[in-house]
């Protein structure tokens, strides 16, 4: 199993704590390198209990979790019924049909287990001859992967071919600038403006849920954003000041030694930022807003009286908004001053009242300041020449004292009798107040240490209401609707569209779709090139991956039953474990739905067996629909093809759960040609039944 896990922030390691806690493991190793932060929590209890563990943690030498290690040990598997005679190549690529070889950090894992089985006598094996721990045979009855109960499981392929994210390099040859999202389905959602709120948006487009009731509170969350603009505008104004609490505790206790007054401002906007949501006018509890009804009710928000009830991420942002927060903020503000004022301005300006009116347009031509510099004290810069014979004349205290060259201390330098004024009151007295500022700037992270918990729960909270008002901002923009989930295993779709690809036409041909369980739950589509059937199943699994966000989706209307895993055989992505031809990535990814899919699974195949002969191709792709239409079951299945063959029934026999559809095509015959070869094909676009 590999999955996405967030190692910062309020959100650390979520999935290693419910990995632990659905396989219950007496026993867990990990590699050497592991650094202390990922060994704590392993350590942790898993089932919420005080105390020491359970279970043991194992830290075995780094090796064992390499790559080239890893695929060594795979080569050796024998699983029950292949053939012996294989060799180690072809046994990886029959293993890729069961596990996916392209997930780096699953296979590194698998090679360790096996070795780790393989040293403690666990397994049936035949040792080599010229190695001692690298066994000639490993004999399995299986291997497979497994999930995260909870959560829709969508591999890197698939996000790949329904362009989830989209990564743009810097153009820079030089490797110099950071990469950037480009035009994805992410990149459209995302209108967070705080750095958590992006991050756990991305968490969320990596690891969709299948939890009904959190799903449904995300959804009434959006829906109460998208009748609340003026709601949006003000929280949106605080989450842009309200910084990433937990990480910037971290930096500035591994700053320690050179805190300062500046550095420790820096986390003042968080801690009162979220002290102020509750100050706003959606948060209140006796804000009009609840009482009057100003946000429409909906049938998913409304109690039995018909009255409007509140989100629940508007009880925990309440929840989470108590003494605890405003005793962090009254920290900040009462030691540190951050309206001080500026008494350098104060002596400019008196010095500048000096200079007589007639002599103004000389000074009009310089940039007055006062700084203090270590060592020398306070001075008076010029910016640009020197002060001209008549200026020196009209201020005798003046008194040249070295010329700066370059960048920040460029200027001319004057001691002055304020200036000594200052240096006589304050001294040379840097260091000390360094000292004073780093020590008092210490014991105020360490008393904000103490509030972490409730420090945590309220970034959390803050990132949450970021990523529902960026996904209510999108829905309102583009005309999304919210879906209806279901437990049931249906889909049903009513003028659906691709979210990314009517951003780029001036019209999109929205198209229904009916799936149900025992009916009509495998589609073949046909039609010629550029007809549109890519396109819309790549729609069909956008919507259905959207839902399972909390995102409201491109379409009329859909009622959508709760979805465990996409899949995917539409962009032959290359494995750096295990180097493959294109035909044969395609195998591996029909495989592995043949070998995994449940009814709860949607798949998506299109122009399989392309790769092949043309016979070649039809039989596989007829083989593989007789299987999954033979299933008691069957998954929802959406197979696009250009081979005319499986319209024949002889090759592809009939059956309730198998369904024909094609793209829609006007030949048009110009006035001026009688030959039927100049016809004028025009796409409609629409999806409509038959062969």
């Amino acid at each position: 199993m590999q999955t996405h896990d967030d190692a910062t922030g309020p959100f650390a390691f979520q999935m290693l704590q419910l990995a632990k806690l659905q396989a219950n493991p007496s026993t867990i190793y990990t590699s050497s390198k592991s650094d202390k932060l990922f060994l704590d929590k392993l350590r942790d209890s898993f089932n919420g209990a005080s105390g020491a563990a359970q279970h043991q943690v194992r830290i075995e030498k780094a090796s064992l979790f390499s790559m080239e290690h890893a695929l060594r040990m795979l080569q050796n598997v024998h699983l029950r019924g292949v053939s012996a005679t294989m060799s180690g190549k072809d046994r990886l690529h029959q293993l890729n049909t069961h596990i996916n070889l392209a997930a780096t950090q699953q296979v590194c894992a698998a090679g360790a287990l096996l070795a780790i089985l393989h040293r403690e006598g666990h397994l049936s094996q035949a040792q080599a001859e010229d190695s001692d721990d690298m066994p000639a045979a490993m004999f399995l009855e299986g291997l497979s992967e497994i999930s995260l109960d909870g959560f829709l499981t969508v591999d890197s392929a698939s996000m790949l071919a329904l362009q989830i994210f989209q990564e743009d390099r810097h153009p820079s040859a030089m490797g110099i600038g950071q990469s950037k999202e480009g035009f994805s389905v992410f990149g459209m959602l995302n209108s967070c403006v705080s750095s958590m709120g992006r991050r756990l948006l991305r968490l969320w487009f990596l690891r969709p849920i299948i939890n009904l009731d959190m799903l449904n509170q995300r959804q009434d969350a959006v829906h109460f954003f998208m009748h609340a603009p003026d709601i949006i505008k003000s929280v949106k104004s605080v989450l842009r000041k309200t910084r990433d609490i937990p990480q910037l505790l971290r930096r500035l206790q591994s700053l320690r030694a050179r805190l300062t007054s500046k550095t420790s401002a820096c986390a003042s906007p968080s801690g009162s930022g979220m002290s102020h949501l509750h100050a706003q006018g959606f948060l209140s509890p006796g804000t009009p807003h609840w009482e009057q009804g100003s946000v429409p009710a909906s049938g998913h928000t409304s109690n039995a009286s018909g009255s409007w009830q509140r989100p629940s991420i508007i009880q925990r942002v309440l929840a989470c908004t108590g003494n605890e927060l405003l005793t962090c903020h009254s920290l900040f503000s009462d030691i540190i001053d951050f309206e001080q004022t500026e008494d350098g301005m104060m002596v400019v300006e008196q010095e500048l009242t000096r200079v007589p009116r007639q002599l103004g347009s000389l000074v009009n031509q310089q940039l007055w300041s006062i700084l203090y510099m270590p060592q020398v004290g306070f001075v008076m810069r010029l910016e640009g020449q020197r002060l001209s014979a008549a200026l020196e004349d009209f201020l005798p205290d003046f008194q040249f004292a070295f010329e700066g060259n370059g960048g920040e201390v460029s200027g001319m330098y004057y001691h002055t009798d304020r200036t000594r004024q200052l240096n006589a009151h304050f001294g040379d007295m840097l260091h000390q107040i360094q000292d004073l500022e780093g020590s008092i700037c210490t014991e105020l992270i360490q008393r904000l240490c103490e509030y972490r918990p409730h420090l945590n729960r309220a970034v959390a909270v803050a990132a949450e209401v970021d990523c529902l008002i960026s996904l209510a901002l999108a829905a309102r923009e583009h005309h999304y609707t919210r879906p209806l989930l279901t437990k049931d295993n249906v889909l049903h779709i009513k003028q659906g569209r691709h979210m990314l690809t009517e951003m780029v036409v001036d019209n999109y041909i929205p198209n229904d779709t009916h799936m149900n369980e025992d009916d009509s739950c495998i589609q073949v589509i046909t039609g010629p090139n550029l007809s549109g059937k890519s396109c819309y199943t790549k729609q069909v699994a956008l919507i259905v991956f959207l839902a399972h966000v909390g995102s409201f989706v491109p379409a009329a209307e859909a009622t959508i039953g709760l979805t465990d895993r996409i899949f995917t055989r539409i962009a032959s992505q290359d494995s750096v474990s295990v180097p493959q031809s294109t035909f044969m990535i395609d195998l591996s990814q029909l495989a592995m739905m043949l070998q995994l899919a449940t009814p709860r699974c949607l798949c998506i195949v299109d122009e399989f067996g392309k790769g092949t002969l043309t016979t070649d191709g039809v039989g596989l792709l007829t083989a593989s629909l007789h299987h999954f239409a033979s299933m008691p079951v069957p998954p929802k299945l959406l197979a696009c093809t250009h081979f005319s063959d499986l319209l024949s029934q002889p090759i592809l026999r009939r059956c309730p759960q198998l369904s024909f559809f094609t793209m829609n095509v006007l030949a048009e015959t110009p006035p001026d040609s009688d030959s039927a070869y100049t016809k004028k094909v025009v796409f409609l676009y629409n999806l409509v039944s038959g062969e």
